[in-house]
């Protein structure tokens, strides 16, 4: 009787001459593509997202549960059931920011932006108010002229400006208004974190910068530009 072939280790593999990295991985992803289903396949293909990573926060129980204790309960932050909501919706915001390749373009686009006009910006962040994830955490500092009686000379002062993308996933199509929206938990995160959060969001809907990316960039960069603008006219008034 011939003896069956034992499978081989991932190390030795890999000390193999004639082993291809590149093409090992992409045979792995061959068959995970193929155990998707119709719509997770669908998906993959028109989002660019990784479905093997991303998980659909209106389908959870947990997440779900939470929201609604924060918004209509005033639930704290510092609670189990917020930790098991915030582990998914970094990785969401994680998965994001790696496999999204409109969102890497608009990030590359941001940074040469932010040599030219003085701002900072960090992905995948999270508000400290509301707990929500953010895309885009964008810090820039400003010159604030002290009042006539105040001591000491210049002194600056940080705006804060958060980035949030919509991918296609947590969007849906109002028949309505026959516009794109927020789904319902997207919704009361925008809400929550222009109400309750520590600095303005921005909603970038990825349909939005397929069709036009440069309008986006400007739309962005108009918002990163006005928040100092109008704080330094706000002030030469009084």
């Amino acid at each position: 009787m011939k003896k069956q072939k034992e499978e081989r280790k991932v190390y030795e593999r890999k000390g193999d001459r004639d082993f291809n990295m590149e093409e090992d991985y992409d045979n792995f992803k061959k068959r995970k593509i193929s155990q998707l289903d119709k719509k997770g396949k669908h998906l993959l293909v028109y989002s660019g997202i990784n479905r093997m990573a991303y998980e659909q926060l209106n389908d959870i129980d947990a997440c779900k549960a939470w929201v609604i204790l924060y918004h209509f309960r005033a639930k704290s932050i510092q609670s189990m059931l917020y930790e098991e909501f915030s582990a998914i919706a970094k990785r969401n915001c994680i998965g994001k920011s790696k496999s999204n390749a409109l969102l890497t373009k608009l990030h590359s686009e941001l940074l040469v932006q932010s040599f030219e006009h003085g701002f900072h910006v960090r992905t995948a962040q999270v508000c400290e108010e509301t707990g929500w994830p953010i895309d885009f955490s964008i810090k820039r500092k400003d010159t604030v002229m002290p009042n006539a009686n105040a001591e000491g000379g210049l002194k600056t002062k940080t705006n804060e400006l958060s980035l949030y993308f919509l991918i296609q996933e947590e969007v849906c199509y109002n028949v309505k208004t026959r516009r794109e929206e927020p789904l319902a938990l997207q919704k009361l995160m925008l809400r929550h974190l222009n109400t309750i959060g520590n600095s303005k969001v921005v909603a970038i809907n990825e349909s939005e910068a397929i069709s036009n990316f440069d309008t986006t960039v400007q739309k962005v960069m108009g918002q990163i530009l006005d928040t100092g603008e109008k704080k330094k006219e706000r002030r030469a008034k009084m």
